[in-house]
C-alpha cells in the first residue's frame, strides 16, 4: 500500500519548533507535516525571518506617523472630530475609567488567585468589558494605525519571500487565513489599550492644568479636580460670608480670614460637580496640547515601538495580547491622591 501522503506545507509552525506556542492556531497545520529535522529547522527559520522583516519596515515608520498625526497641522485635523457627541462620550470615558480599571484588577487577581474552574470565565469576563465610549478622534486614530502597521498583504508578503526561498514550497491559504485571524485579534486588544492611555493622558491632562489654576489664581495646591472644587467651595462661602457681615465687608474680609467659615456638602458637591463639567469639556480637545508634548517627548514614538514589540512576540506565542499601557494607572494614583489632598484644602 501507498504511504500515504501528508498535508500541503506552508504557513505554520513545525512540531520541534519553539517560536511558536502549543496553543498557537497555526501549530494546527504544521504538526501535520512530516518532514525531517533539517527541513523543519529550514521553515521554522523562515517563518521567524519573516515576522522579523515585517516588524523591522514597521518600526521605520513610527518616526514618521508620529510627526504626521501628533504635530500640526495633523494634530488639529484629528483632534477637530471632538466637537459633536464626543463633549458627550468623553466625560462619561473619565468616569467609567476608574470602575473599569478596580474590574479589571479584580479579573486579574481572581484569574491567578481564584478557583481553576472559574479561570475561563474571569478571563472571557475581562475581555468582553467594554473600556469605554470609542470617541471620533479614537476611531479616526484606530483606522490610521490599522493603515500603516497592520498591513496584513505586507506581512503575506515578507513570509511568503522567505518560504519561497526553500526548494519544493507550498503555500496554503487556510494557514494564511489563520494567521491574519490572530494578527486582528491581537490588534483589537492593543487598540482598546491606546484608546485606555489616551483617555488617561486626558485625565492627566486635567491633574496639570487643575494644578497650573490652583497655584497660579489661588496660591495653593490642587492636583486634581477635587481639590480645585473644594478650594472654589471654600472661597464662595467665605466671599458670601464676608458680605453678610453685620460690620461690613471689610470688618468681614479681617475677621474671615483669621476664622474662615467651612463650606457645607451641598456648596462642596456644587462646586466639585461644576469643575468637573468643566474639566471634562476642556478633556475633549486636551489632545491639541497633550499630542504635541507626547511627540516632543518621544512618549509617542516609546509607546508604538513598544506596541509593536509586544505585538511581534505574541504573534510568535501565541498568547493573546500582553501589551498593557500604565498611563491608567498613573492616573488614578493622581486621582486617589487629589481625594486624600482635597480635605486638606479647607
Amino acid at each position: 500500500m501507498a504511504p500515504r501522503r501528508g498535508p500541503r506545507k506552508g504557513w505554520g509552525e513545525i512540531k520541534s519548533g519553539a517560536i511558536i506556542s502549543a496553543a498557537s492556531p497555526l501549530r494546527n497545520y504544521m504538526n501535520q507535516i512530516k518532514l525531517n529535522s533539517h527541513r523543519q529547522a529550514l521553515v521554522n527559520q523562515a517563518l521567524r525571518q519573516g515576522l522579523q522583516d515585517y516588524f523591522d519596515d514597521r518600526r521605520t515608520q513610527v518616526k514618521a506617523f508620529v510627526k504626521q498625526e501628533f504635530s500640526y497641522p495633523g494634530c488639529w485635523h484629528n483632534n477637530k472630530h471632538a466637537f459633536g457627541w464626543d463633549l458627550l462620550r468623553v466625560p462619561l470615558n473619565l468616569l467609567w475609567a476608574p470602575l473599569y480599571l478596580l474590574l479589571q484588577l479584580l479579573c486579574l487577581t481572581l484569574k491567578h488567585l481564584g478557583p481553576r474552574r472559574l479561570k475561563p470565565l474571569v478571563t472571557q469576563t475581562s475581555r468582553r468589558l467594554p473600556a469605554g465610549f470609542r470617541t471620533a478622534v479614537q476611531r479616526l486614530l484606530n483606522n490610521k494605525y490599522r493603515q500603516v502597521f497592520v498591513d496584513t498583504a505586507l506581512l503575506k508578503h515578507y513570509i511568503c519571500a522567505r518560504l519561497e526561498q526553500l526548494p519544493q514550497r507550498e503555500f496554503d491559504e487556510q494557514q494564511q487565513l489563520e494567521l491574519e485571524r490572530e494578527l486582528g485579534l491581537i490588534v483589537d486588544d492593543v487598540l482598546e489599550q491606546l484608546m485606555l492611555s489616551r483617555t488617561a493622558h486626558a485625565d492627566i491632562g486635567n491633574t496639570v492644568f487643575s494644578t497650573a489654576v490652583g497655584a497660579l489664581a489661588f496660591k495653593k495646591f490642587t492636583p486634581g479636580g477635587i481639590g480645585l472644587g473644594v478650594l472654589l467651595a471654600a472661597l464662595w462661602v467665605r466671599w458670601r460670608a464676608e458680605q453678610d457681615f453685620w460690620l461690613g465687608e471689610f470688618a468681614g474680609g479681617l475677621y474671615y480670614r483669621l476664622f474662615p467659615p467651612s463650606p457645607n456638602l451641598y456648596d462642596l458637591v456644587l462646586a466639585c460637580a461644576a469643575v468637573m463639567l468643566a474639566l471634562a469639556f476642556i478633556a475633549s480637545f486636551s489632545g491639541l496640547i497633550i499630542d504635541p508634548v507626547l511627540r516632543l517627548t518621544g512618549s509617542h514614538q516609546r509607546r508604538l515601538k513598544r506596541m509593536l514589540k509586544h505585538m511581534h512576540r505574541d504573534l510568535l506565542a501565541s498568547t493573546g495580547n500582553q501589551y498593557r499601557s500604565l498611563d491608567p494607572y498613573i492616573a488614578r494614583i493622581l486621582e486617589l491622591f487629589d481625594t486624600v489632598k482635597a480635605p486638606l484644602s479647607l
